[in-house]
């Protein structure tokens, strides 16, 4: 019977500091692949991967700032703090500069419900309709409904004539509830 060859062990140099390190691996796979096991322990792997260190300034305040190059490279970091970038982000990303703009609809929350011409508008016509849903006469959770929506006609938010008084569930049933229109987009609903 035939012994095995001795594995010979070669003593390495890790390339990130520099010591000398005894490897795992034989000689013969190690001059198979040369790249294997460049480091002496896994901290020095994950220095060695690293990207070297990038200097960039800041877009909002113009600070330098030392970021890793992976960072870099795969966030595209142009704010040295979470600071900076909600104030470029609320600076860029506001009114009609955002996306999700749909118009100015400062008109909508000009009407309030909490206060006194609602309230007014509210008890008027629970007067003019005895207090009684207009589609099933029903005296139970009344709620006043606006005939024509509020969004497409702001001018109409107080006006007698556009409401009226249903109970919840007739309320529910109205193709306006809790849906936001446009003048155009109501009109043709009709």
């Amino acid at each position: 019977m035939r012994w095995p060859e001795k594995r010979i062990y070669p003593e390495r140099k890790c390339s990130t500091c520099k010591i000398n390190f005894i490897s795992k691996y034989s000689t013969k796979v190690l001059e198979a692949n040369p790249n294997f096991e460049k480091y002496c322990s896994n901290h020095c792997r994950s220095l060695g991967l690293r990207k070297p260190m990038v200097k960039i300034n800041c877009a909002m305040c113009n600070k330098e700032k030392m970021i890793q190059g992976s960072e870099f490279k795969w966030r595209n970091v142009k704010y040295c703090s979470k600071k900076c970038g909600g104030i470029a982000y609320s600076v860029n990303y506001s009114g009609e500069k955002n996306p999700h703009w749909k118009g100015d609809r400062a008109t909508n929350k000009q009407f309030r419900t909490d206060g006194q011409p609602y309230r007014k508008w509210r008890k008027a016509v629970l007067i003019r309709d005895n207090y009684m849903c207009v589609m099933c006469k029903s005296t139970n959770n009344l709620e006043v409904d606006h005939i024509k929506p509020k969004s497409a006609y702001p001018e109409l938010v107080y006006n007698i004539e556009n409401g009226r008084v249903l109970c919840h569930i007739c309320h529910t049933k109205t193709p306006t509830h809790s849906r936001t229109f446009t003048k155009p987009q109501f009109e043709s609903m009709l």
